[in-house]
């Protein structure tokens, strides 16, 4: 039991029980009177038995109910409250975990972090009881924690104000770390006001946490000198599955398609069936019935290890931007992890430098490809080029009927000419060949009949081991791959325009549109590295961008028309999912979107939560929060008063009336 105003109650005490004694230590003085008889007169005789002004106190049943009434009366005024776990005095400082794995609704269905709120809340009604009586120098500090920690409330002994911060604080979708609310715990537990810093204060603050325990940076970390209690929210057995990670990909030989895959976690103790959806800017395209092995127990770190399976789509076409999603149909305890969504952009239109001695037909066909950009030069200028140490911003070059001095560290197609590398070596020439195979699955020869094709003349030559046959003839490869410094390139053994019949095929065009594709598109990564909570959002616009506008995946919307749309920044980013930017082009009136998709951490997915705090040597073991209610005990104190007053106002009728 505590008392909240102990000493108002002493000196309520001290003042009013003496005086209630000495009213009945006084003696009634009655003047003097000449009577017939005193015969009558015998009830009174008892009060003139002395003449002194105080008499003997004896023994009176209404006295001591007076005295039980104003000791109740005491009692409240000292305000009386039963106390379980929990700050003892001084200076309280709540930490709340605002974390993704906050969000699992396991509390009576309610969040986590509700439940979290909700503890804390009564928390601050026990530090702060305010009422009639109220007093006290108890201070608390309110500091919030994912990611990052951030103080939400100063050390105050204001009720109203703690209760007002309590509500302003949000969720995060980031991982729970706690190391930074130590270190802002100690700063101003130490030192309250930091302005003041030659008045240090040396004893420690009360740390109460509100947690389901799923921290990730507890290794490392003590406690120095603090106090911490910690009231867990949560349980230790929560059904959730997850969306751990989406990808996507162009095919080579399909540029206009994409493949994508999704990697789906269990994390509970059972085999699970799951439904997972593909959607497409919003439109439900695929949906895929999975199913999820059980997770398992790590028999050396002791952690759980979640079921894991991956996800290929069937590749679909999509020659444009879009917002894709991997959506689980299964309702679970932690929703915010049932879905992953990443920004696709449209296929990238490649550079192409071309050097020929001015061939019409090599020309005509990269002309007609779908290029950014198509450089033709001569084979002078082309090494003028080189010698000056400009390699260009060219994404393939194509070498008709030449071959350069030296080797080029761009993706190169070499038509006709023995390339300037060690991974080929040419030793004479075969002529009459005819295609005896190929290799007709790779994606320099997708949709390309080669079988009519006649070579007069070719190069023979003998490739490296990273060197790989594409078109075998007759005599000797005619078509080969090979990788020089980690670069991709595809040399022809002989000339197709002067030395074969494929100019009158329709497979050249097709050949050469397959090659530029591969070379230009292999490696490409088809998404942007995707966020995590706690970073920034930085967009690169056009410089006639106006109107910005962002919209967060909770509906929130931020003007940030006042930045340079050179470089717009925003952050730290809270939530996962995607973030849309609005934006007008000046010059048109045109309206754009720009999208940024954010991922959650995976680790917030393993949700169960702990029984105990490890910090350092101290094992903190948990209390559920809520479930010790600290109850006051004036008011009874109070009724009880009441009660005593009617009884002693019934006596003293009785005894009247009985006289």
């Amino acid at each position: 039991m505590m008392w909240l105003t102990p000493w108002t109650g002493f000196i309520l005490a001290a003042c009013t029980v003496p005086l209630l004694l000495l009213l009945y230590f006084l003696k009634l003085r009655r003047s003097t009177q000449v009577v017939s008889s005193t015969l009558l007169w015998l009830s009174s005789t008892e009060d003139l038995r002395a003449n002194a002004p105080f008499q003997r106190l004896r023994r009176n049943i209404l006295l001591l109910l007076q005295l039980l009434a104003l000791l109740m009366l005491i009692l409240a005024v000292m305000q009386p409250r039963i106390e379980g776990a929990g700050g003892g005095g001084g200076r309280t400082i709540l930490l709340i975990d605002r974390s993704a794995s906050m969000q699992v609704r396991d509390v009576d269905g309610d969040t986590r972090f509700e439940a979290a709120l909700e503890a804390a809340s009564a928390e601050i009604d026990r530090l702060h009881a305010g009422g009639l009586f109220g007093g006290g120098n108890e201070e608390t500090m309110i500091i919030s924690f994912s990611e990052t920690a951030e103080i939400v409330q100063p050390f105050t002994g204001s009720r109203q104000q703690l209760q007002d911060a309590l509500a302003g604080i949000s969720l995060s979708h980031g991982r729970s770390r706690i190391e930074d609310a130590l270190n802002l715990a100690r700063v101003y537990s130490t030192n309250p006001n930091p302005e003041l810093v030659d008045r240090p204060i040396a004893e420690a603050a009360s740390l109460v946490l509100f947690s389901d325990g799923r921290i990730q940076d507890l290794e490392g970390l003590v406690l120095r000198g603090e106090s911490l209690v910690f009231q867990r929210v949560g349980s230790g057995d929560v059904d959730n599955i997850s969306v751990a990670h989406v990808a996507a990909e162009r095919p080579y030989d399909r540029p206009a398609f994409v493949e994508v895959f999704a990697g789906l976690a269990n994390w509970n103790p059972s085999v699970v069936v799951a439904d997972v959806q593909l959607s497409i800017d919003g439109i439900a395209r695929r949906v895929e019935e999975v199913e999820l092995p059980a997770a398992t127990r790590d028999p050396v770190a002791g952690g759980l290890v979640p079921g894991r399976r991956n996800l290929t789509f069937t590749p679909f076409q999509q020659d444009r931007d879009a917002v894709i999603e991997v959506a689980l149909l299964r309702e679970d305890a932690l929703a915010v992890d049932d879905a992953a969504s990443m920004v696709v952009p449209p296929p990238r239109q490649l550079r192409v430098g071309l050097v020929t001695p001015n061939r019409r037909l090599v020309r005509r066909i990269m002309a007609g490809l779908s290029l950014q950009r198509l450089d033709v030069m001569t084979p002078e200028a082309y090494e003028a080029v080189t010698d000056a140490g400009q390699v260009g911003d060219w994404d393939v070059l194509v070498f008709d009927a030449v071959a350069p001095r030296t080797m080029p560290s761009i993706p190169s197609v070499f038509l006709g000419r023995t390339p300037p590398t060690d991974q080929v070596r040419a030793y004479g020439e075969a002529e009459g060949q005819v295609i005896l195979g190929g290799s007709g699955d790779h994606p320099v020869l997708r949709y390309v009949d080669v079988d009519p094709i006649y070579v007069d003349r070719a190069r023979q030559v003998q490739g490296s081991e990273n060197a790989e046959v594409v078109l075998q003839g007759s005599s000797g490869p005619l078509m080969l791959t090979f990788v020089h410094e980690g670069r991709e390139h595809v040399f022809t053994t002989f000339d197709p325009i002067a030395d074969s019949n494929w100019p009158y095929q329709r497979g050249l065009g097709v050949f050469l549109f397959n090659t530029v594709e591969y070379l230009g598109h292999h490696g490409d990564a088809l998404t942007r590295t995707q966020l995590s909570p706690g970073a920034a959002l930085v967009a690169h616009l056009p410089a006639d961008a106006t109107d910005l506008v962002l919209t967060t995946p909770s509906g929130e919307v931020f003007d940030l028309s006042q930045q340079d749309p050179a470089r717009v920044s925003w952050g730290p980013v809270e939530l996962s999912g995607l973030h849309e930017l609005r934006y007008t082009r000046s010059g048109t009136g045109e309206e754009f979107n720009w999208y940024e998709s954010v991922r959650l951490p995976q680790v917030e997915s393993d949700a169960a939560a702990a029984q105990e705090v490890v910090l350092g040597m101290q094992r903190i073991e948990s209390t559920d929060a809520g479930a010790v209610r600290y109850r006051p005990l004036w008011p009874w104190a109070i009724g009880m008063c009441l009660v005593i007053l009617l009884i002693e106002w019934w006596i003293y009728n009785r005894k009247i009336g009985s006289w």
